[in-house]
Formats: C-alpha cells, sequence, structure tokens
C-alpha cells in the first residue's frame, strides 16, 4: 500500500486554511466548486503534488477544509445581493489523489469529502493554478477534458485571498 498524507485541523497558524465550497443552484455562473488558501496551505498542497508527480506519495492525500467566511465567499462576486449566497456548501476535506491516466481529472463529492483524482498532466495544471492564489490570480476554472459541455459539479474554480489590512 502507497503513502499516504492526512492533515489535521489543528492550529490553522501552523496548519493553513483551505476553503472549498459549491454555490447552491449554481447552474447559471460559476458551476462547481471553487478553492482558495491561505500561503500556508497553498505551500503545502504544491508539495503534496509535487510528491505525488515524483512517485513518492501514491496513497490519497487528505486536506481539512473550512467553512467558507463571508470574505472568503465575496471573492467570487457571485450575485452580491443575493441572499442564498451564504447558504454556500462548504466540503468538510479535500482528497488528493493520483491515477495512471495523464490527462484525466475528476471531482467526486460524498458526505462533504471532495476528491480530486487526477493524471500526471493535470496534476501539474493544478499546482500552477494553486500557485496562481499565491500571485493573487484566480476567475479561472478546470474541469476534466471533454468534447461535450462538462458536468455542472465537475469545474474547480480557482480563487485569490483577499489581504487582511494590518
Amino acid at each position: 500500500m502507497g503513502a499516504s498524507l492526512r492533515i489535521d485541523r489543528g492550529d490553522l497558524a501552523k496548519t493553513g486554511a483551505l476553503y472549498v465550497w459549491m454555490y447552491p443552484d449554481s447552474r447559471r455562473g460559476y458551476a462547481g466548486w471553487h478553492l482558495t488558501a491561505d500561503n500556508v496551505m497553498l505551500t503545502k498542497l504544491c508539495a503534496t503534488i509535487d510528491r505525488m508527480l515524483a512517485g513518492s506519495l501514491s496513497g490519497p492525500s487528505v486536506f481539512p477544509v473550512s467553512a467558507a467566511t463571508q470574505s472568503v465567499l465575496a471573492v467570487p462576486n457571485y450575485r452580491t445581493n443575493w441572499p442564498l449566497r451564504s447558504a454556500a456548501r462548504s466540503a468538510r476535506q479535500l482528497v488528493l489523489t493520483a491515477v495512471e491516466d495523464p490527462r484525466y481529472f475528476a471531482l467526486n463529492e460524498n458526505n462533504g469529502l471532495l476528491t480530486v483524482a487526477a493524471g500526471k498532466e493535470r496534476l501539474e495544471e493544478l499546482r500552477e493554478h494553486i500557485k496562481g492564489i499565491m500571485h493573487g490570480r484566480g476567475d479561472l476554472a478546470m474541469g476534466p477534458d471533454t468534447k461535450k459541455r462538462r458536468p455542472a459539479d465537475q469545474s474547480l474554480w480557482f480563487w485569490w485571498m483577499l489581504q487582511r489590512r494590518t
């Protein structure tokens, strides 16, 4: 059995904060899952993906997810005055798993666990999008390669974090 990684919630200053959420009835805009995190967690996610790509981490990696706050939800500006924006549903955990097919990408949510299964090429793409968050980039999504319109729950959007003023 391959090595796996599990990060406990613990102290957020040490473990970082990861937010993964979905808007209710988001078929008309920003359909799918949304991801942002602070730099501590982004660094951990990238390091985990690097280990998966190098073959030193073959089992799934599990990351705790915090409930999306109003400041996190404000970044996509999805229906700003829409009262149900606060009803966004957060995953409880994010699971990253590597698969053989290099172009494979799929999202599967079960009981609050969102699993991202990806092959080598898609893991590299995922890592680049995560790195982009560290540099204030976002408002873009990835999903499975398909010639058909992708199912609404198969998009993973990336968003920058609002900086706290000190």
